[in-house]
Order: C-alpha cells, then structure tokens, then sequence
C-alpha cells in the first residue's frame, strides 16, 4: 500500500446478505441472484453501491446475471454512483468518446458495438455477435465498429505514413494482440465501466479480464523498484489523424474530466501506479489494439501505443513485452467470462484491468 495516498476504503457489510462467489481467487466476483435495479432503488442505495464500487476496485470485475430490467439510462446512473461514491473529483463526470458523433451514438455516453462475424474453423455456421456497452468509459473497441471509415480517413488523406505499424502472421496463432486497454490517451482515465450482452452467440465469444495488481505482484522485488521510477506516453495515432482530417466532428471536451480537452489523443502515466480506493500498487494498463488492413492482413495499424520515456525505444519494447507475455502466459491473473443470458453484465475496474474477447463463436 502506498502511504502517500488516502487511507483505502473499507467495505461496510451492504453486500454481505447477497449471495455470491469468487470467480478465481485473484479476479472476478459473481453475484447470481442481483437485480441491479433493486440496489440502484433500495433504501440504503449509497451504501451499496459505495460498497460495490470498493468491490470492484479490489476484484477488478463483478458480474451480474440476466439484468433485464437495467435500461441504459439506468446503467448510467449505475456508472455515475459508483464514481461519486468513491473518490472521484466532483467536477469529474460521464465519459463520452471523442468521436461519439462520427461513430453515429445516439447517447454521446452511450456506445452500442457489434464484433464482426468470425468464421469457425469447424463450422461455416457462423453471425455477427452484438453486444452493448452503455457507460461513461468507452471501449477501444469503437475503433473496431468504424474501421471502413477509419480505413478511408487514412487512406484518402495519405496519411498511412504517420501511423506506426506491427507485422501480424496471416494465421491466426495467438491472441496476444487482442489485450488491450481502453482511454489510456487522456489525461485522467475513466474509473469504472461496464459491459452488458443484448444478443448472444450459440457458442463461445467469452471476456477475459487480467489483474493489474497480479501482474505486479508477480514482479521480483527488483523489478518493482526499476519500473516504479518509469513513465509511459499513451497515444492513440489513428485517432490523432481521424481528428485532423475531421476537425467539426472531434468533441474537444472536456470529457468525463476537465482535463480531458483537445485532440492530441497523447498522455504520460506512471508505469506503476497505485489505486486510490484500495491502495494497492498496480502495473498501469497495459495491451495493445491493431486496425488491420483488410487487402493486407499481415499488417495492421496500432491503435493505442505505449512508449516508455526513461529508456531507449528498444528497451522500452522489450519491458512491454516481458509486462504482456507475463500477464497473457498466466491464468492465474486472468478470468475468463462466458454470458449465458441477454444482459449478463460486467462491471470493472477500467484502468487497472485489461480485457480481451475471444474472437471465434457460432451464431
């Protein structure tokens, strides 16, 4: 625990009547029987979603089943209590993507995204899976839901040049590459999030979430102390040329934080960092998400880059890629989610948790 920091808050018993259970001794929390609307509605409402909120930021990922009473304006509210209740600077508020209006939401705090369907190597059965994630932490995923357009905007500006670039085998042989972690570019990163299933696949199309605090703890103490004194710029240079070429579609903010202005899409974080409910040292997000190129799928554009600022570039690469090998190689930081029922929910952690989809279902 980090003494410089606010004494961590402590959970107050508002949970305990509820049954639920560990999904994996280091991540993940399940509550079965929950109707959220029923805690978002209940007398003691702020204790329990106080104690949530704490929940959260200790197990990285509570889920709940089956909320189909949650509406998305409900799961705003949902978002909006757990930050207020825990922490979260007043001025500070729902996050909305700075290209919400490009990617056609309806809500700007509200993003609806469908995974493209993915042809199984068993079957040609196969439909598109859609999924809705309604909160004030937007997925990088928006990225995925416009890359025809993303695509245009680049390629039609000549500006392929400025975006740097990763060599992808041309079969699929790991999914490594898929971790990623979402609105790293800002200044101060959004909190909590969620993500909810409308419609289902037959088969497969599970979440993965890893451990910030594992990953770290799974550091020799060595290791510690050097990457404690590093600090990393998160940029994302696809949106930085989506915002030059579309300069009155950009929402300049703030977003979410008075902070959050402007359209560099580029912030510095410490590579450590410490969570202001639990106090607990973290490895920051880490992961990587690529724009692939549909003529060439053995290139792809990066769509968030982390660059360590103390160190070569070299060396900067290669402590990233020890950090996501030791997290993407190890189970035991890791849980993997099946949803089982329209509007199974997610609620997490957003920053100090990394996330990944299994690519492969069956409609």
């Amino acid at each position: 625990m980090d003494s410089s920091y606010p004494r961590p808050l402590k959970l107050s018993g508002y949970l305990d009547p509820f049954t639920s259970f560990m999904s994996t001794p280091c991540i993940g929390i399940e509550f079965p029987d929950v109707d959220l609307v029923d805690w978002l509605e209940a007398p003691n409402s702020d204790g329990i979603i106080r104690d949530l909120a704490i929940l959260i930021a200790r197990r990285g990922v509570v889920f709940f089943r089956a909320q189909k009473n949650l509406t998305g304006e409900l799961q705003k509210e949902l978002m909006r209590r757990l930050g207020q209740l825990s922490r979260r600077p007043r001025e500070n508020g729902l996050y909305r993507h700075p290209f919400s209006q490009l990617l056609g939401d309806v809500d700007p705090e509200i993003s609806a995204f469908s995974s493209p369907a993915t042809k199984d190597n068993c079957s040609k059965e196969t439909t598109p899976m859609n999924s809705s994630r309604k909160s004030f932490r937007q997925s990088m995923d928006i990225c995925r839901r416009t890359l025809t357009a993303l695509k245009g905007i680049v390629k039609l500006s000549g500006r392929t040049k400025d975006l740097p670039k990763l060599e992808i085998p041309g079969k699929r042989q790991s999914g490594r590459l898929e971790w990623q972690s979402d609105i790293t570019f800002e200044q101060n990163p959004p909190d909590f999030s969620s993500l909810r299933m409308t419609n289902l696949p037959k088969n497969g199309g599970d979440t993965l979430w890893a451990s910030g605090y594992g990953l770290y703890e799974t550091l020799p103490e060595s290791a510690k102390l050097l990457l404690e004194n590093l600090t990393a710029t998160h940029s994302q240079p696809v949106l930085k040329v989506m915002a030059e070429e579309k300069k009155n579609k950009v929402f300049k903010g703030p977003r979410g934080s008075p902070n959050n202005i402007g359209t560099a899409m580029e912030a510095v974080h410490p590579l450590i960092c410490t969570h202001p409910v639990t106090g607990w040292r973290s490895v920051f997000a880490a992961g990587t998400d690529i724009l692939r190129d549909s003529r060439d799928d053995e290139i792809g554009f990066m769509l968030n880059r982390v660059v360590i600022n103390e160190v070569s570039a070299n060396t900067s690469q290669i402590i990233l890629n020890r950090l996501m090998s030791m997290m993407t190689d190890n189970h035991e930081i890791q849980v993997r989610f099946q949803w089982k029922s329209p509007s199974d929910i997610g609620t997490f952690c957003l920053i100090f948790k990394i996330l990944t989809k299994t690519l492969k279902y069956l409609g």
